[in-house]
């Protein structure tokens, strides 16, 4: 049976049939994410802690619960699952702001693009990205060859316009 390593530190641990979910149906995981998801963690441990908000003797996951269930599925298909896992404790005074709570966590502010992620990651190797997926993001098959941030400029130059009426600069596609 090979074991699930936990490849992260947290001041508490909570037993994985403990944490209960607050989302309900909020977030769904397709059936090939879920398997991206158990690959990654059978290669790169449990590596983030649980987010969860205790309330009296109850923890709700407010980010995790679907590691969580990954790790479930892994032991019943035989893998050495951890009975507890790290988890960060979340402050709430009740369930309502544990639930906006779980909206803000979820939130992206900032957003990846393919050129930069393209950029990010040229040094990693593909069995690597092939466990990962980024809403809008091509993982494996970038459409150019990256360029180094000094280059990308000079080119950003060259393909500079400006508006000579407002003095508005854009980029020529």
């Amino acid at each position: 049976m090979k074991p699930i390593k936990i490849t992260c530190e947290a001041k508490a641990f909570v037993e994985i049939d403990k944490i209960e979910s607050i989302q309900g149906e909020l977030k769904k995981i397709n059936p090939e994410s879920m398997k991206k998801l158990k690959q990654s963690i059978i290669k790169h441990g449990f590596s983030f802690p649980v987010f969860v908000w205790k309330n009296k003797t109850k923890y709700y996951s407010i980010d995790g619960v679907h590691r969580v269930k990954a790790l479930k599925e892994l032991g019943v298909e035989g893998y050495d699952v951890p009975v507890a896992v790290p988890v960060a404790y979340i402050n709430a005074r009740d369930r309502k702001q544990a639930k906006t709570l779980l909206l803000l966590v979820t939130s992206q502010y900032a957003k990846i693009d393919q050129y930069n992620f393209d950029d990010f990651t040229k040094d990693l190797d593909i069995d690597i990205l092939e466990s990962i997926e980024i809403e809008g993001i091509d993982i494996l098959t970038p459409d150019f060859e990256p360029v180094g941030i000094d280059e990308q400029a000079r080119l950003d130059e060259k393909k500079a316009t400006e508006c000579p009426q407002c003095g508005h600069t854009w980029i020529k596609k």
